[in-house]
């Protein structure tokens, strides 16, 4: 593709981004519908880089790494957008400070402590679900206490740490997948909003995920479980790849389990979980987003919906991991399709979640990939982004999931069709 096109398209990204990030600094909050015009003006741009991508025309580098590293700088600079869990991430910074233990209370029990420093007060009347242990692995607690330490109630060391997470997975797409597999991931609105903007935690487990699937094919199988135990101690959706690797590494697969151990022993010496207790009440109460979960829903008594899903996705792993092996084993899983049947079975599809699914799809593309990345920017859509306030908090529409997963159905059985061999 010649350097107009691209200065062009880097240009209009870049606009929407700037634009995006000086409405986050405004005195009201960002408008649901400015967020999705940018969303979904950058992610049309985005298939357009990915169509080029996928026909070989984008070998230069130059506007890559240029519109990869504008592109999150604008993020850098910019204050969450229609999200709340940074608060988060700053409150188990102090708590572990404080207490050395993110798991031992609940932001609610620090309510009315009159010893709490004024920062700290601020960030904890911000916490969403303030009764809800935390969900976050203790890779995670980690992160977070080293950035309190450099920078305390600050979000950037923390964004910091992701964007260096994001850079090193982008240069090694460029070094094992090549330049079209590079330009998908730099490129995607998804991951730059989610990880520059609202700083979700998704990508430093991806990374290391990433990295032990890549060492687990070149025979290392040691180090290859040792990281994936840490990224599971990072975001426990990690697990669904334990299989992938652990099949090949034998009895080194106990790494995984000594890599998981390492990460929660200091709180386990204390007497606690670690985020067993808040993934417990996440995972039996939270629903958003869903898709197949909520015909279950709807199908089935309440006390099924759940174990059914459950059911469904563990098939599809099964299934997956059955086509892998008889393939020979020595190839990457289709982490789009595990990732993607497992969100598809979910009760909660928040949209970084489908991270999971970007490095697999930059190194084997599908529209059908690419298209969820983009589509599943409707789900802000939410009562509580339509109407401030509204007592229906982040129920949705009806049309919100007809758009986005009626659309997704679509792009599917058009590829499906695409993909069929034709008779001569």
């Amino acid at each position: 593709m010649p350097n107009l096109p691209l200065a062009a398209a880097a240009l209009a990204s870049g606009a929407r981004w700037v634009g995006l990030a000086a409405a986050s600094r405004g005195p009201a909050p960002v408008s649901v519908w400015l967020l999705l015009g940018v969303l979904l003006a950058n992610g049309a741009l985005w298939l357009g880089v990915c169509a080029a991508a996928r026909a070989g025309r984008l070998r230069a580098r130059g506007w890559l790494w240029a519109g990869a590293l504008a592109f999150r700088l604008c993020g850098l600079l910019a204050e969450p957008v229609l999200e709340g869990d940074a608060e988060r991430y700053l409150w188990d910074g102090f708590a572990f400070t404080a207490t050395g233990n993110p798991y031992a209370s609940t932001p609610a029990e620090w309510f009315g402590d009159a010893s709490l420093p004024a920062s700290a007060q601020a960030i904890l009347d911000r916490v969403e679900f303030p009764d809800v242990p935390t969900i976050y692995g203790p890779l995670c607690q980690y992160a977070f206490w080293l950035a309190h330490a450099i920078a305390p109630g600050e979000l950037w060391p923390w964004k910091l740490m992701l964007l260096l997470a994001d850079l090193g997975l982008l240069a090694l797409l460029l070094r094992g997948a090549g330049v079209s597999a590079g330009w998908i991931y730099a490129w995607c609105p998804l991951l730059i909003f989610e990880t520059s903007f609202n700083a979700h935690p998704e990508l430093l487990a991806v990374a290391l995920a990433w990295v032990a699937l890549q060492r687990s094919l070149r025979e290392r199988h040691a180090i290859a479980c040792f990281l994936l135990g840490l990224a599971v101690a990072a975001r426990v959706s990690a697990a669904l790849l334990i299989p992938f690797v652990a099949w090949r590494a034998g009895w080194r697969a106990a790494w995984i389990a000594a890599a998981i151990g390492l990460a929660y022993l200091p709180f386990w010496l204390q007497g606690s979980a670690g985020d067993l207790a808040g993934l417990r009440a996440f995972a039996a109460a939270w629903e958003f987003n869903s898709s197949v979960f909520a015909l279950l829903n709807i199908a089935l008594p309440a006390s099924a919906a759940r174990p059914a899903a459950l059911a469904l996705a563990a098939a599809a792993l099964g299934a997956a991991f059955h086509r892998w092996r008889r393939a020979g084993a020595r190839a990457l899983p289709r982490g789009d399709v595990v990732y993607g049947a497992f969100w598809l079975s979910a009760p909660v599809v928040n949209p970084w979640y489908l991270l999971w699914l970007l490095p697999f799809v930059c190194s084997t593309p599908s529209w059908t990939g690419l298209a969820a990345l983009v589509l599943v920017a409707l789900s802000y859509c939410h009562e509580l982004n339509l109407t401030p306030g509204s007592a229906l908090g982040f129920d949705h529409p009806s049309w919100v999931r007809a758009l986005e997963y009626g659309s997704l159905a679509l792009v599917f059985a058009v590829e499906s069709i695409a993909r069929r061999p034709r008779s001569v």
